[in-house]
């Protein structure tokens, strides 16, 4: 199959009896509450799998390749902490040819922006987990989304960038109440709020069409990617009841059964249901 056919979404995790392309040793970008080796993880066997595409070859990561096409030119991770973990991998795959240079943070470091000069190649971190207008920042419960307005902490730099990648979806499973023309029409797993339980559906399906609009709308034609749901981590059950995450070897296809209702922290998409939310994203 050609390298234009093949569907990379299509396949399965197999071994590689390779060493990784980078180490806990090696790159300095890696967060250390994510260090597993630091912190104590014995095995090292979940270093050793990489993705088979079905009837085709999925090339290893090449940075000098990559920093040659993205010469003079910029990406952006727009989203949650699952970009925030993708883009410490990617400044850990470029790092074996050259370590990027942190040019910008705002205050609580959850957005920033590193530069490569060799290529003059901009890669930016831009934190928005619900995409849209939110308390986020505010308050952890009952957070207040305003479906008619983007969050204007990526809007605002969506021109910089040749190339944008979005991230939303769990974040969506939080307690929320939702605004739209300046006015509450109901919530999520909002009980006794006296509010219409619209459920998260509602909001993530007004919050993609309010970024669909914006993008296609907007005369800055980056090339752009969506990236939606994550898998949850725990099995048989969730991290407050008897829920564990030690598998030490991928799904394989057909194997995965997860509660349709649950997320790995504990929120579900119907209300009266689970406990509590734990936080979700670390700071």
């Amino acid at each position: 199959m050609h390298a234009g056919q093949c569907d990379l979404s299509s396949g399965e995790w197999i071994p590689d009896s390779r060493d990784p392309a980078y180490s806990n040793s090696t790159c300095s970008f890696i967060s250390s509450f994510q260090d597993c080796l630091t912190n104590g993880r014995a095995d090292t066997g979940y270093l050793h799998w990489r993705w088979k595409p079905h009837g085709c070859e999925l090339p290893r990561f090449d940075a000098n390749k990559f920093l040659n096409h993205m010469r003079n030119k910029s990406l952006g991770f727009v989203g949650d902490s699952v970009f925030r973990n993708q883009m410490e991998s990617l400044l850990c795959l470029l790092s074996e040819l050259e370590e990027a240079v942190l040019v910008y943070h705002d205050e609580t470091f959850q957005t920033k922006t590193w530069h490569l000069p060799s290529h003059n190649v901009t890669l930016g971190l831009i934190w928005a987990p619900f995409l849209i207008k939110s308390t986020q920042a505010i308050s952890k419960y009952h957070i207040q989304l305003y479906l008619n307005d983007l969050d204007d902490t990526w809007t605002s730099q969506y021109h910089k960038y040749d190339y944008v990648m979005l991230s939303g979806g769990q974040w969506f499973l939080k307690e929320t109440i939702f605004w739209e023309n300046n006015t509450v029409v109901g919530c999520h797993y909002c009980g006794g709020k006296n509010l219409r339980e619209l459920g998260m559906d509602y909001s993530y399906r007004r919050a993609l069409r309010c970024v669909f609009d914006f993008v296609s709308r907007s005369d800055h034609k980056a090339l752009v990617i969506l990236r939606t749901w994550t898998p949850t981590h725990f099995e048989h059950g969730m991290w407050y009841n008897g829920g564990i995450c030690n598998r030490t070897k991928p799904y394989k296809e057909s194997e995965y059964t997860a509660d349709p209702d649950v997320d790995e922290r504990g929120g579900r998409r119907v209300p009266g249901r689970g406990e509590e939310w734990a936080e979700a994203e670390t700071a």
